[in-house]
């Protein structure tokens, strides 16, 4: 089944761009760390939640280590 919705971006890869705001879907948004912490500008992260339909709150995803 489709999702879609604000239950959609749940799940949905983004990277963090100026000021915090984070590209997923083609789109900007507002988001926040699940940590609190900063948000650095080309962090890959993952979307947890939405809140109130406008912020997204996201958790850091860690960069593959190189296959030796």
């Amino acid at each position: 089944p489709v999702e879609v919705g604000m239950n959609a971006m749940v799940g949905t890869s983004g990277v963090v761009r100026r000021d915090g705001d984070v590209l997923a879907h083609g789109e900007l948004w507002r988001a926040r760390s699940t940590d609190g912490e900063e948000l650095r500008v080309g962090e890959p992260v993952e979307v947890e939640a939405v809140e109130d339909g406008l912020q997204l709150v996201v958790r850091r995803q860690r960069r593959a280590e190189p296959v030796p």
